[in-house]
C-alpha cells in the first residue's frame, strides 16, 4: 500500500504519542535539560495529543502499509509545533511529503498565508533549512528545551 496522510483518529493518540517519545529519545532528548525532557514529555502524552485534537490543531499523519510512520501537527494555523517522522522510516522522503501535505491543508484553510514557524529542535535544522525555513535567531533554552525559531515565508 502507497504513503497516503490523513487526519489523526483518537484511536491513534497512543501511537502517535509513543512514535513521537520514541523518536525524541533517539535523537533529541540529549539536548534538553532533565525539565525540558520532562516538559516535552508531558506535551506529548496521549492525553496531551488528544487535547491538540479537540483544540481544533491540525494532526495529520503519513501512513505507510497500515503504520504510522510520521506526524505533523500545526496550530493557529501556521505554527509546526510537533513533526516526527519514526526512525526506521527516516531518510525515505517522508517528511518532505508530510510537511507538502500540511502546506496544501494550511494553505486551504488560510488562503492569504503568508508564512510558517517553527521552534526546530538541533536535530531538525538541516531538515527545515532544506525545505527553506530560516533560522529567525540563534538557539537557546525556554523551559529546558534547546529551541531555534524558524520561518518559512510563502
Amino acid at each position: 500500500m502507497p504513503l497516503h496522510f490523513r487526519t489523526m483518529k483518537d484511536s491513534e493518540a497512543e501511537a502517535v504519542s509513543r512514535l513521537i517519545q520514541r523518536t525524541f529519545q533517539r535523537f533529541i532528548a540529549a539536548d534538553y535539560t532533565s525539565r525540558g525532557r520532562r516538559c516535552f514529555l508531558k506535551n506529548t502524552s496521549k492525553r496531551a495529543i488528544l487535547r491538540r485534537k479537540r483544540k481544533n490543531q491540525l494532526l495529520i499523519v503519513a501512513e505507510d502499509n497500515h503504520t504510522i510512520s510520521g506526524l505533523v501537527v500545526v496550530r493557529k494555523g501556521n505554527h509546526i509545533s510537533l513533526f516526527f517522522v519514526a526512525p526506521e522510516f527516516h531518510r525515505r522522503g517522508i517528511g518532505t511529503r508530510l510537511f507538502r501535505e500540511a502546506l496544501d491543508r494550511m494553505k486551504a484553510a488560510m488562503p492569504d498565508l503568508g508564512n510558517i514557524t517553527v521552534n526546530s529542535s538541533e536535530f531538525a535544522l538541516p531538515f527545515y533549512t532544506k525545505l527553506g525555513f530560516v533560522a529567525k535567531r540563534s538557539a537557546y533554552y525556554r523551559r529546558g528545551m534547546k529551541i531555534t525559531p524558524m520561518e518559512l515565508q510563502l
